[in-house]
């Protein structure tokens, strides 16, 4: 069992793991002060590392992390927050655009392309992610920045809740509330 030594301080939402030896977890501070990401890296059972956000978005949870690499994740949260990581402490954050003067969104899920047998490909490092709105987006933000919205289904006009994409990342599931589930080629 991996204890987070934050007990009773820190609310987990999010766990990827790589394989038996990498996982991540995500949240945010019981008092809402601050998201924390936990990276564990070592035999199963290893102590954490607290991973530290830039400080612009320190008072936001994270909701979900995803690895694409041992050096290589996104993860997610409040208020349209987005952060990346390179296999250091440090995860570079972002904020997702507003557009089309939609509001910013809290994320509740992302998932990662990352071409392990190609690592010069350019979909490498893109992150995919759906919104908790009202009628849930989905966003994806690459290593040069925001790309256009990727658009969904017709059906797809309810708060998403998370995503899964296959190893090649052309083809998604996403589901969402009222029991709707997607399943789409990449557009």
């Amino acid at each position: 069992m991996l204890v987070n030594p934050a007990v009773d301080t820190v609310r987990l939402r999010g766990i990827h793991a790589l394989n038996q030896n990498v996982l991540l977890t995500a949240g945010g501070t019981v008092a809402g002060t601050g998201q924390r990401i936990r990276a564990y890296i070592g035999p199963t059972g290893a102590a954490g590392t607290t991973q530290i956000a830039e400080a612009s978005s320190a008072t936001v949870f994270a909701n979900a992390v995803w690895m694409g690499a041992t050096d290589k994740a996104c993860a997610v949260g409040d208020k349209g927050s987005v952060w990346r990581w390179d296999g250091n402490a440090t995860w570079a954050s972002a904020t997702a655009p507003v557009q089309g003067g939609d509001p910013v969104v809290d994320f509740s899920s992302v998932s990662m392309r990352y071409d392990k047998a190609s690592q010069m490909n350019l979909v490498n490092d893109q992150c995919y992610m759906v919104d908790a709105s009202s009628s849930g987006k989905l966003k994806r933000w690459t290593p040069h920045g925001w790309a256009k919205d990727v658009l969904l289904p017709a059906g797809a006009n309810v708060p998403l809740r998370d995503i899964a994409m296959n190893p090649l990342g052309n083809e998604f599931w996403i589901v969402g509330d009222d029991s709707r589930v997607f399943h789409f080629p990449e557009p």
